[in-house]
């Protein structure tokens, strides 16, 4: 039997975590560094979250996200906000590394899949 079953998902899911984690990370980043900290982990998380669309490349997208995330990103809002790295920014950046490292596995999954012709 062959049952094939048809999932949509919204795409504003996606973008309503990411503000959820924006203002969940941002609210730690205003204890955490006072003055400034807020919007500098806003943008950190909101930044992080939109990488996060590299994975979506198979097998090696999740390498992609890492390379952009821990040499590109990072060091730029870090420069541009005055900020010292601490277990904030580590934490925001390897949430992400994990959600990307799951999507990764899933769209090389079906991509084999789909190679194979099944």
């Amino acid at each position: 039997m062959d049952k094939k079953t048809n999932v949509q998902v919204n795409p504003l899911y996606g973008f309503a975590v990411v503000i959820m984690e924006a203002a969940i990370f941002g609210l730690l980043g205003e204890f955490w560094y006072g003055s400034g900290g807020f919007m500098a982990m806003a943008v950190l998380s909101i930044v992080c979250g939109l990488a996060v669309m590299l994975s979506l490349v198979p097998f090696v997208g999740v390498g992609l996200e890492a390379y952009v995330l821990w040499w590109w990103v990072l060091p730029m809002v870090l420069m541009r906000s005055g900020l010292d790295a601490s277990w904030l920014t580590t934490l925001i950046v390897w949430l992400n590394l994990s959600i990307g490292l799951v999507i990764t596995a899933v769209m090389s999954y079906v991509s084999v899949k789909l190679m194979r012709g099944v």
